[in-house]
């Protein structure tokens, strides 16, 4: 069995392309045959804009379009927006001209939204290409509903996303004697960091001491806003980049709290969350998209949307409510051990050779 898979790869660094990559080196080291279109643009330019930068990417993209004949299943991971969508259908009608298996994975929760709201033209494009497909994958069985215009239900199927294996051998301990907030992921306003932002400077005006770390790469529209807020946090706030591997370790290992007020649209089941629990932090998010198929209150504070001073309430407790915060951390180190690379790639090559 022969696999193409189209899609982002890194870079940028998102949840999906992350995921390309894993699996593509999984399945590489199970010998499975293996090949790949890379589908990435700049997470900056606004999602679902025209732009020619996407238009000559695109074209380039095209050249490799020969690979999905040379192939046995077509393993897709298309944007959730109407021109997302549509970039994929070359490769998709070629694959069922020539009866390839085609597999649609949808990494977030917006693709039922844009099929909705569209035009009675959109929406018969959208289900013209995405009907296409034999299977469907989403990331949590909540968010089975981005498909459910498209296929049957029993074609659909839901497979969570892992933490990578380096992250699973972190240090067994954490300390919780001091605050140490982490933000891990794409800064951008709708991922919610400016709720932490502005949470931490509501902890240095009650004087609550505290240490933060923010990483990920910062959206060019909110940068001089961002870097203005980090000026005027001083050095109780770091700014660390993009990070990976080691650096990434290091930081998911340093804090105890993982903060990620997340509103975006697109959101599916962040990557960043499992990696801040196998590591054993406690976790402050959104009830957003699969969020809540991954976290409860065992394991996890739940604040409002654009709320930053819920954000820094829930924050301020740590030293007064000290031993929830530590049963937390150990319950989501115990139960974060399921989400590894492994068992993502076994999940998905089990959808891709099913009959």
């Amino acid at each position: 069995m022969k696999i193409l898979v189209i899609g982002p790869l890194p870079d940028p660094v998102t949840g999906c392309s992350l995921a390309n990559q894993v699996l593509l080196r999984g399945l590489t080291k199970k010998d499975v045959k293996v090949s790949s279109i890379n589908m990435s643009t700049s997470f900056s330019e606004e999602i679902g804009t025209f732009t020619f930068g996407k238009v000559f990417v695109a074209i380039s993209n095209y050249l490799h379009i020969y690979k999905v004949l040379l192939n046995d299943v077509i393993y897709i991971t298309p944007g959730q927006s109407f021109l997302g969508v549509l970039k994929y259908a070359p490769f998709i009608f070629l694959a069922k001209l020539f009866s390839k298996r085609v597999v649609v994975h949808i990494h977030g929760n917006h693709l039922w939204k844009e099929f909705k709201l569209s035009g009675n033209f959109k929406r018969k494009v959208l289900h013209s290409i995405l009907s296409c497909a034999d299977k469907g994958i989403v990331l949590s069985p909540s968010l089975k509903i981005n498909l459910s215009p498209f296929l049957d239900s029993k074609n659909i199927f839901s497979v969570f996303n892992f933490a990578e294996d380096y992250l699973h051998n972190s240090h067994e301990f954490k300390s919780f004697d001091t605050l140490n907030v982490i933000y891990l992921s794409n800064l951008m306003m709708e991922k919610g960091i400016f709720d932490v932002l502005h949470a931490l400077q509501n902890l240095q005006k009650n004087k609550i001491p505290f240490k933060a770390k923010i990483a990920g790469a910062i959206d060019r529209s909110a940068r001089v806003r961002i870097e203005n807020l980090l000026k005027q946090l001083g050095n109780n706030v770091e700014y660390l980049g993009v990070v990976s591997g080691g650096q990434k370790q290091k930081l998911l290992e340093w804090g105890n709290v993982f903060v990620f007020p997340t509103y975006y649209p697109q959101e599916g089941q962040p990557i960043s969350i499992i990696e801040a629990m196998v590591t054993a932090n406690v976790i402050i998010a959104t009830n957003h998209a699969g969020i809540p198929d991954l976290i409860d209150n065992k394991n996890a504070f739940f604040v409002e949307k654009q709320n930053p001073d819920q954000v820094s309430k829930v924050l301020s407790t740590f030293y007064s409510n000290n031993g929830e915060f530590v049963n937390k951390s150990n319950f989501n180190k115990k139960y974060s051990k399921i989400f590894t690379e492994d068992d993502y790639i076994k999940n998905i090559l089990k959808v891709t050779n099913d009959e």
